[in-house]
């Protein structure tokens, strides 16, 4: 029996105005600060507010229009075991990826489709080396 191809939702991003004060939101909802990356080009500050089942909340901060390129706009992660598998079987079903898989520096791999109305999902995978 082949495995499912989504093994579970991973994440949810969203833009956000003020780092702190939505941390302070979802850490009174019980999630806990994760990954934290600062880009030193763009100043996009993104953190991940972990839930207790692994899920997690990606804040995203950035000072210009810049939050809506690819992997900072809204968007909702699905978690895969074989990331290339994945885009594969998304090119096999007629879903073409939006870019080839990346390598995040959260340490997962990573591609984004587009639903019918432009809505982004996103594939991870833990790195496998």
């Amino acid at each position: 029996m082949t495995p499912p191809l989504v093994l579970c939702m991973n994440h949810v991003s969203m833009p956000i105005t003020d780092m702190d004060r939505s941390k302070g939101f979802y850490q009174k909802l019980g999630l806990t600060p994760g990954f934290e990356r600062i880009d030193p080009e763009t100043n996009n500050h993104l953190l991940q507010m972990i839930c207790p089942d692994g899920s997690f909340v990606e804040l995203v901060k950035s000072k210009s229009a810049e939050v809506f390129r690819l992997g900072l706009s809204p968007h909702f992660g699905l978690q895969v075991l074989d990331i290339h598998a994945a885009a594969e079987d998304m090119k096999a079903k007629g879903i073409e990826p939006l870019d080839d898989v990346q390598r995040g520096a959260s340490g997962v791999d990573w591609f984004f489709v587009a639903d019918p109305d432009g809505h982004l999902v996103e594939f991870t995978a833990a790195v496998q080396e």
